[in-house]
Formats: C-alpha cells, sequence, structure tokens
C-alpha cells in the first residue's frame, strides 16, 4: 500500500481509533481506581471498628484526668501502651493511640508500640506532642466527624483514621489508628501493571480488525463509485425527461391560468350583469309603488282603491322575488365571505319577529317566542345570514298557516366555555296544514343534496337560500311534519360566545314591509341627489307631501356646489349617478368642511344593492344608513327625524 493512501486511511479512520485507544484507557483507569477503592473500603473499615473498642481498653476516668500532665503516672502510662499495644497486634494495625488538642497543639496520651520499645522502657509516650498537621485534628473536634488520610512518612505509607470521642464527663478527645498500606501499594502495583498488559494486548488485538476495516473501505469505496456513475447517467436521463415533462407542465399551468382569468372574467361579467338587472328592475318598482302611493292617498272610488292594492301586492310581490333571486345567487360559497360579529339574540328574534308582524295581524294568528335562559346574552356569528335563515322558515311558517299559533324557541344543545364555542337549535313550529307524506320526502332530499327545490315543493326560493347559508354555517336544517296537525322546522347552528360590542359594519338597514311608528311631523331641508327623473318625480311629491324643503341635485358636483350656496339638515344620496358618483361626493364632503360647511351632515344612502360589500364600503366613507330601492317613505320619514335629531343632540 502507497503510503499516501496510508495517510488518507490515517485521517479518516483517526476519530475512531482515537475515540478506541482513550476508550480503552479510560476502562484501565475505571478498573483500577475499582480495585484501589475496594482496598482502602475494607482497610477503613477495619480501622473504624478498632477506634469503636478502645474507649474500652483504656481506665474510664483517663482522659479525664489526662488533661493534667501530671496526674497520670509513669507506671498507668505505660499499663496503657502494654494495653493498646497488645491490641494493636490483635486488630492487625500498626498503631493505636489517644489525642488531646491543649492550646492549638495535640499531644499524644496514650500510644502503643513495639516490643523492643516496651522491653526497655525507656520511652514515655505520654504528653509527646503529635508531629502532623495540627489542622486535620481541629477539624475534627469542630465538626465531630471521623476522617481518612493516607500520610508517608521516611519508615513507611500508613493509611489513618481520626475519630473523636467523649469522655464520661464530656471531655472531647481523639482516637486515632494507623494501618501500613505497603502490601496494598504492592498488590495495587501488580494490578496495574497487569491491566497496562491488558491495554497492549486489545491494541494488538485491534490492528487486525484495523485492517478488516481498511480493506472493506476500500471494496465499499469501489462500490459506490460505481454506484454514484450508473446513478449519475440514470439522473442525466432522467433530468432530460423532466426538463421536457417541465416545459409541459408550464404550457398547462398557462393555459390554466388564461381560463381561470377568463373564467372569473365572466363571472365577475355575470355578476355586475345580475347587479344591474336587479338596479334596472327596482327604479322602475320604485317609481311604480311611489306613484301608487301618492294615488292611493287621493280621493278615488272603492274599485279604484282596490286597483291601487292589488297593483301594491304585485310591486312587492316582485321585489320579494328579486330578493330571493338575488339572496340564492349571492349566498353561493364562491361568492360570500362570513361576516363574524358581535350580536344579542334577543334583539335577532324580536328583528325577525317585527317583520311579519302585519301579516301575523292580518291573518290573526298568535305567536310567541322562548329562548333558553343557559345561552349566554351576546354570540359571535354572522348576523346577516342567520337573520335570513330564520325570515325564511319563520315566513314559510305565517304562510301556510291559515289559524291558530306559530311557536319559535331557542335551546341550548352545547357549549364548550375553554373553546368558547356554543351550539344552539332553533325550532319554529305552526299548527298549519302539514306536508304531505310525497312532498316530504322531495324536501328531504333537496335538503340534502345540491338541488334547488321546484315549485311543487311548496316552499319556493326562501329555504332553497336558508339551505345553501346553513352550509356556509356549518349549520343542519330538517324537519318534521304531520298532515293536518303541523311542521315544525329545526336549524343547528354553532357559534360562538361574544360580548356586547358594535359590529362595524352592521348598518341599521330600513326593512320595505315592516310597520314604523310614524314620528312627529317635522318640517327638514332635504338635499335629493338622484339623476333619474322618475325618481326624483316620486320622491320629491312624496317628501314635499310630508312637509319638507327638497331641492335637487342630479350628480355629485350639483351637491357640493348646492351645499356651497345653503345649508341642509339631511342629504338623500343616490349611489350610482353620472360624471360624480355618491361615493365620491360622500367622500368630498367628509373631507372637505372649509368648501361644503357642515361637512357632519347626515347622509342617507339610496340604493339598489343591499349587499354587504356595499354596506360596507358606505361604512368605510362615513355613510352609517341606507334604505333599499322601492323606498317607503313613511318609514324614511321617522328615520330622517331619528338622524337630525341625535345630530342636534350632538
Amino acid at each position: 500500500m502507497k503510503p499516501r493512501r496510508l495517510i488518507s486511511l490515517f485521517r479518516q479512520f483517526s476519530i475512531p481509533i482515537a475515540i478506541y485507544f482513550i476508550g480503552i484507557l479510560a476502562l484501565l483507569v475505571l478498573i483500577y481506581n475499582e480495585k484501589k477503592y475496594a482496598q482502602f473500603k475494607r482497610i477503613d473499615e477495619k480501622l473504624l471498628k478498632t477506634t469503636e473498642l478502645v474507649p474500652d481498653l483504656l481506665p474510664a476516668d483517663f482522659h479525664d484526668r489526662a488533661l493534667d500532665s501530671l496526674s497520670i503516672s509513669s507506671t498507668e502510662d505505660w499499663k496503657n501502651i502494654n494495653t493498646l499495644t497488645k491490641y494493636a497486634k490483635y486488630f492487625d494495625v500498626s498503631c493505636i493511640y489517644t489525642l488531646i488538642v491543649k492550646n492549638n497543639k495535640a499531644y499524644y496520651t496514650s500510644c502503643s508500640t513495639n516490643p523492643e520499645k516496651i522491653s526497655k522502657k525507656n520511652i514515655v509516650k505520654y504528653f509527646t506532642k503529635y508531629p502532623d498537621s495540627i489542622n486535620d485534628l481541629l477539624n475534627v473536634l469542630k465538626y465531630k466527624k471521623t476522617i481518612y488520610k493516607t500520610t508517608s512518612y521516611d519508615w513507611g505509607d500508613f493509611r489513618s483514621i481520626l475519630a473523636p470521642a467523649y469522655s464520661p464527663a464530656g471531655n472531647l478527645y481523639i482516637i486515632g489508628v494507623d494501618y501500613d498500606i505497603k502490601q496494598i501499594n504492592e498488590y495495587l502495583a501488580k494490578e496495574l501493571f497487569y491491566l497496562i498488559m491488558s491495554g497492549i494486548v486489545l491494541t494488538l488485538l485491534f490492528i487486525p480488525t484495523l485492517i478488516q476495516i481498511i480493506r472493506a473501505d476500500k471494496r465499499i469505496t469501489r462500490f459506490l463509485k460505481k454506484k454514484i456513475e450508473e446513478r449519475t447517467s440514470e439522473l442525466s436521463k432522467e433530468l432530460i425527461n423532466h426538463k421536457q415533462t417541465t416545459i409541459k407542465l408550464e404550457n398547462a399551468l398557462k393555459e390554466k391560468e388564461e381560463y381561470a382569468l377568463k373564467a372569473k372574467e365572466a363571472l365577475e361579467a355575470k355578476t355586475n350583469i345580475i347587479t344591474t338587472i336587479s338596479h334596472e328592475v327596482r327604479t322602475p318598482l320604485n317609481v311604480i309603488i311611489g306613484i301608487n302611493t301618492l294615488m292611493s292617498q287621493t280621493e278615488m272610488t272603492e274599485e279604484q282603491k282596490d286597483y291601487c292594492k292589488t297593483i301594491d301586492n304585485a310591486a312587492k310581490q316582485i321585489t320579494r322575488i328579486l330578493e330571493e333571486s338575488l339572496q340564492l345567487y349571492y349566498s353561493q360559497p364562491e361568492r360570500v365571505t362570513l361576516e363574524l360579529t358581535s350580536f344579542e339574540l334577543t334583539n335577532l328574534i324580536n328583528q325577525v319577529i317585527h317583520q311579519h308582524s302585519q301579516l301575523i295581524r292580518h291573518k290573526k294568528l298568535e305567536l310567541t317566542y322562548d329562548i333558553d335562559e343557559r345561552i349566554p346574552r351576546y354570540l359571535i356569528g354572522d348576523e346577516s345570514f342567520l337573520r335570513q335563515i330564520l325570515f325564511n322558515l319563520l315566513n314559510n311558517a305565517v304562510k301556510f298557516t291559515e289559524k291558530g299559533k306559530i311557536t319559535l324557541s331557542v335551546q341550548l344543545d352545547e357549549i364548550n366555555l375553554e373553546q368558547n364555542k356554543i351550539i344552539l337549535i332553533f325550532k319554529i313550529s305552526d299548527t298549519g296544514a302539514g306536508i304531505p307524506i310525497e312532498k316530504q320526502k322531495q324536501i328531504m332530499k333537496a335538503l340534502n343534496e345540491d338541488t334547488f327545490f321546484n315549485k311543487s315543493s311548496g316552499l319556493g326560493l326562501g329555504l332553497t337560500v336558508s339551505k345553501h347559508l346553513a352550509k356556509m354555517l356549518e349549520a343542519k336544517i330538517w324537519f318534521k311534519s304531520e298532515e293536518n296537525v303541523g311542521t315544525e322546522f329545526y336549524l343547528r347552528v354553532p357559534l360562538k360566545i361574544g360580548t356586547a360590542t358594535i359590529n362595524p359594519i352592521d348598518l341599521p338597514l330600513v326593512p320595505e314591509d315592516s310597520k314604523v311608528e310614524i314620528s312627529k311631523k317635522n318640517c327638514f331641508n332635504i338635499l335629493l341627489a338622484e339623476d333619474n327623473e322618475l325618481n326624483v318625480k316620486v320622491a320629491l311629491h312624496s317628501l314635499e307631501k310630508l312637509g319638507h324643503q327638497v331641492s335637487v341635485a342630479k350628480n355629485g358636483k350639483e351637491v357640493i356646489d348646492l351645499m356651497k350656496k345653503q345649508s341642509f339638515d339631511i342629504i338623500l344620496m343616490d349611489l350610482e349617478m353620472p360624471e360624480m358618483d355618491g361615493f365620491e361626493t360622500t367622500i368630498f364632503i367628509r373631507t372637505h368642511p372649509e368648501e361644503v360647511g357642515n361637512s357632519k351632515v347626515p347622509i342617507i344612502a339610496l340604493t339598489a344593492h343591499a349587499l354587504p360589500v356595499i354596506q360596507k364600503k358606505c361604512q368605510e366613507i362615513g355613510i352609517k344608513y341606507f334604505v333599499v330601492k322601492p323606498i317607503n317613505f313613511v318609514e324614511l320619514n321617522n328615520l330622517m327625524n331619528k338622524l337630525i335629531k341625535n345630530s342636534h343632540n350632538t
């Protein structure tokens, strides 16, 4: 093998080799320390056991008297030395001794010795100064804790114990025992030699393994090189195919984007057509209803009054059909964004009932409602959609009930305070004729499938709109019915728990067929912004009959010119005018007080589009109220009274 190859392999495997040898060294150190610990633990246990017996070997009051150096006779001292020497040999320890500390100096009070010194009796150990550091003894006395230490002297190495003890009189002294560890050191040196030899053997055994690893590396390298070359060739071919596929996908994506753009343009065109048709239909309807209302206020025969009433009912029926058709169109999911706002459930129920109050009184029906007391006062959801669903369901109940009672109840189904969620079940029951079995199957199928109702279902567009709106609210509609007994419709809808807040786009909308109490008659100076001559004629006569003074502007520029010349109590603003529409005009009025004078004058929008997007746009530019054509001038008069009164108060 070439030297360069060896260097390369060494660099490649240097980290694993280093880890291997470090691991062997760590293992050897661990084994050596474990053996050393076991030997010293055995010796320490022997030393501790010896110290526990020493107090019984000496006279009980010895250490109380030993505090005075003259109180112990030489005879007693040698007796103690003989006793401790005898037991040192018995316990197989080198030396047993006791110490006292006086004036921060340690002194022997008793100590074992060797037989030679005992035979000569020329060395007295009593009150001999302790040669080692006084710090260890002071720590024993201070913390009253046994300590172990290993010391080396010229005559050998010793393992020692220093343990605190008390005399009968409560005087503290120290018991010391030494053990010659020469044999232990020899044993540990021999073990260290064996461990080193084991490490060398393991190292030699690793060399053949390393050679095999190097050979395996060469084989793997050749194999991987071959596979890389094969895979590189395959990827080159795939890359060519992917480029071709990418070109096809880019072309397909481009075509898809073109189709999507065309579809969007078609949808917008369709929406614009429907909106325009709605506007164009409402304009003549407004004129028909307005002129018919003015004509009904003149002197007529009973036959003429009947004709006027027929015209009014027919016009309102056309308006209702138009509203339901637009609701159905705009209830499709791709055209609607939910507007989640906080609302009060009781107010919502009262609004729905109030819209049917006139017909209920006319048919002499009894209508009651009940709301579960456990339901929070304020909820969060799409109030507009929920109101429309309840309106349609209640409208069907009133429509198909000729006599008897209608009940609207709201029950709590589920509530989760942690997730701030609540599920309610609305129930609208009536005592009408009920639905025949055949039609029940047809209606149930229509509720569960994306099919439209036909006229034979007996429910028309209202329930169709409700079904689509319920789907967007993740709600569910079902019913129970029995012929000649009545029908019960249910709506299960999830909502969130809310607080008392004002919805930013919840504009007050004047309903066309709700009954509003006529306010006290006041005369106002009104600016009417309207470009359609027929609408101007109807509005002018209707407002003048109510005692108001009316100035007419055909576009936004004329509105601004008139405001520069005189002050108005209120402006009735048509949103669609030539040259300068109602939106642009309102923005100019709100932002140029120095030119128009009263920039905070109340403005009511006159529109044929009661859509959420129009409501939001009106709110953003400063129009807080609007009236949907055809206009009910009695209701409009009450609204003007309210707004002008509020503006004067502020």
